[in-house]
């Protein structure tokens, strides 16, 4: 499995808890319950971030001719990261539900241009065996068995 599928994946999941945790910021009334939920949603997004930057980035970087997307990506990382301490951190309901409601809609943008930009990007300069050993140690990070069927 190529690293790009592999990530593009983990944004589906994503998706998915965005829309749980949108739906949750309209009907809750504890403050409590949205930092709670915005904790696992945070470990979740700074993993994913922390592979891409340990696996990917690195792959990217020799065949750009300069850091300009990769030096954006890693600062969304941190903007994604930062907002979603605001939400553990707010003092009201109010406030976290703002902050969870610009940092999902942070991270729906941030996922569209690794699509829709890095990913293919990376298809296009790194190829197939490159993409297919950084999906690997992706499996082994995540500690997810891939099995290869022999043509």
């Amino acid at each position: 499995m190529k690293i790009t599928d592999a990530l593009r994946g983990e944004h589906g999941a994503y998706y998915g808890l965005f829309q749980q945790i949108e739906s949750l910021a309209e009907e809750v009334e504890i403050l409590a319950q949205i930092q709670n939920a915005t904790i696992a949603l945070n470990a979740e997004i700074l993993s994913h971030a922390k592979l891409e930057e340990r696996l990917l980035i690195p792959a990217l970087r020799p065949h750009l001719s300069h850091d300009a997307l990769i030096t954006a990506m890693c600062d969304e990382h941190v903007e994604m990261d930062q907002s979603l301490e605001h939400v553990e951190d707010a003092q009201t309901l109010e406030d976290a539900v703002d902050w969870i409601r610009y940092c999902v809609g942070f991270a729906r943008e941030h996922f569209q241009k690794e699509e829709q930009i890095l990913f293919p990007l990376a298809d296009k300069v790194l190829g197939r065996e490159v993409l297919e050993k950084l999906g690997q140690a992706w499996a082994e990070a995540r500690g997810v068995a891939l099995g290869f069927l022999e043509s």
